[in-house]
Formats: C-alpha cells, structure tokens, sequence
C-alpha cells in the first residue's frame, strides 16, 4: 500500500470514529452468510476496491470474491452463462459497454432508494467516476533524442518513435482509435480511417495489460503510448518522468468515459450488491479511491478536494468545466461489435 493511500485510509478512520462518536445509534445492516462476487479489474485496483468497500462488507459479515479481467472479458463470460447462475453479482465497466450490456439484459433496474448515494443514474447502472484518456509519454526519453513533446494521435505514428510505441488493444477500448480516426475524417461511427493508418504504421506492440504496460515504461522499451491519466499518475508516484498529454479530438481535447457499475439479473444478494453500490459513491471513498487511481471523481467535493494536490492537478481534468471540454463518445450510437470485428480482421497477423 503506498504512502498515499495509507494517509486517505487514515483520514477514513478518523472520520469513521468521529461519526461513531456523535451520530445516532442506529441498527447497522448486516450481512452474515453472503457471499457477493465482484467483477472488477486487477493489480492495485481490485486492492484498493477491497480495501476501501470490501473489508466494510466483510466487517459486517459477509464473504467477498472477485472476478478479475477487463470488462469485456467478463461481459463475454455473461454471455456464455445466460440462462444459468450469473457468474458474478456486481459488475464494474466502462461507458463503451454500456449499450451492449443495455441491449443484452444483463443487469437489473436500480432504485434511488437502493442507492441514495446516487444523485442521478439511468435504469440499470449508475456512474462511479470519470476516465481522462489522453497520452502519456517518457520526458527524459523524449528530451534526450530532441523529439517534441506529442499533441496528437498520429504524433506517435512517427517513424521516429519506432518500435516505441506501444497502442491499446482494443480490448481496453476504442478511444485511441476513435481519436486518430477524427484527425483523418473519421468519427466513432466511422474507424476506417484510424484502422488504415494503424496497418500502415505496423506497430510492434498492442497491450492488453495496462499492468504489462507500465512495466514496460519503467524499463525504457516503450516511450509513449496512449492511456489514461490514472496510470499516468501511478507510474509518476513510482518515479518515472512521464507527462499527459491530452490530444485535440475535432474541437476538444482528450477523451473521457465514465466508470459505471450495475448489478446483475437473477443474482441472490441484491442487497449486499446494493450496498457495495452505494458505498462506492460515498464521498469519503470516493475520495481515497480516486485521488489513489488517477481518476475523477462523480462527487464534486472529491474533486474539488482532488484539485489541492500538485501531482493529481498536473496530470488530469480536474474541474468540470475542464473535463467539460473532453471529447465524450456517444456510445449509444455505436456498433461496438463492428468495430471489434474490424479491428480484430485489420490487426491480424
């Protein structure tokens, strides 16, 4: 656990007493014998989720598992378990997923009164955070070989950085695609032009693992590659000389997506998943969860909160009117398995 993250852990406990202390006795919910599987992502992030809502949840009795992949991955395994027991009752994503898990029917309506952390949400999920996808890239390698800093997409098509350059799998989504896409006349509707100039560039190296990623960075094999400013701010805390860049898409600059999380149909603990829900939002978690993952929280007095620190404010959007200013894709209007398929057909070796 980083030095960080111990004093957010800290600063909760110290509120969590404070609150014990002069709040009214109330019956605490509890949940002896239930077991709530969570589907979220892996390394630091799966740690920090368990650490902030999950050992909350085991506190009051219940048994917390996880299951560990990108969220495609497990909205395939939805897939492949319809008509039977849900392989997981909690599911985290990201707003690329959202019209297939709409469309699909996996996830159950959701109440205000289910969840009154939640302003606002839609019918079946509601969002948790937003993702600032921008590029991130090694300042010293840069300086050292006279390469300008990159301002857009296509910069890293450069034969100048051959061979450093690692491009997200589409897996870990579409932005970067969509992004070099519009500097050609392309749009999320329209991917062509990003793929075609993806084939002409025949890069190396497409990660999956933003985990791999990093490691990647630490030892100089790659130099820059689109990502999000969470990572960005994770392997800077580690020590590395990186910067974000957030590149124009048409007339803004970076792209955004939300974190969003629903709880499955048909699963057995609806009020545990509720509860995990719920907490989630809660602005004490909010802000440890947040300001530790590099990611904007939805509650505004995190963010403003997350405004403070030099670090966070260097690396990403951190007022509305900023991630305002984001290109935010309409997922609604995209056929994400098209752009799969093309991707998986234009990418094949």
């Amino acid at each position: 656990m980083t030095q960080t993250f111990r004093r957010w852990i800290g600063a909760l406990l110290l509120a969590g007493a404070a609150l014990a202390i002069v709040g009214p006795a109330t019956a605490e919910e509890r949940f002896d014998g239930v077991t709530i599987r969570v589907a979220t992502w892996g390394g630091s992030w799966r740690d920090r989720i368990h650490e902030l809502i999950g050992t909350e949840l085991e506190r009051r009795g219940a048994k917390v598992e996880y299951v560990v992949a990108n969220a495609l991955e497990n909205f395939n395994k939805l897939i492949a378990a319809r008509d039977s027991k849900p392989p997981f009752d909690v599911m985290e994503f990201q707003s690329d997923l959202w019209k297939p898990l709409l469309e699909s029917g996996f996830l159950m309506k959701l109440t205000n009164a289910d969840i009154p952390n939640a302003p606002t949400h839609d019918s079946v999920a509601v969002s948790t955070w937003t993702l600032e996808e921008g590029i991130v890239y090694n300042t010293e390698k840069f300086k050292e070989n006279g390469l300008p800093a990159p301002q857009r997409y296509s910069d890293l098509l450069d034969p100048k950085l051959a061979n450093r350059v690692a491009w997200p799998d589409i897996s870990y989504g579409p932005y970067a695609l969509i992004g070099l896409s519009t500097e050609f006349g392309g749009s999320e509707l329209d991917v062509d032009p990003g793929l075609a100039r993806l084939k002409q560039a025949a890069l190396p190296y497409f990660y999956r693992s933003s985990v791999e990623l990093s490691t990647k960075f630490a030892s100089g094999d790659v130099w820059v590659a689109p990502w999000h400013a969470g990572w960005a701010v994770r392997v800077k805390r580690a020590g590395l000389p990186v910067a974000m860049v957030f590149p124009q898409v048409k007339d803004r600059h970076g792209v955004i997506a939300s974190g969003m999380i629903g709880i499955v149909k048909d699963t057995e603990v609806e009020k545990a998943a509720a509860f995990w829900i719920n907490r989630y939002l809660s602005p004490e978690v909010q802000l440890a969860f947040c300001s530790a993952n590099g990611i904007a929280p939805v509650n505004p007095h995190a963010l403003e909160t997350m405004r403070g620190d030099p670090l966070l404010s260097s690396l990403m959007l951190l007022s509305p009117a900023d991630i305002a200013k984001a290109y935010a894709v309409d997922w609604n209007r995209i056929d994400l398995a098209d752009i799969v398929d093309k991707w998986n057909r234009t990418t094949a070796k």
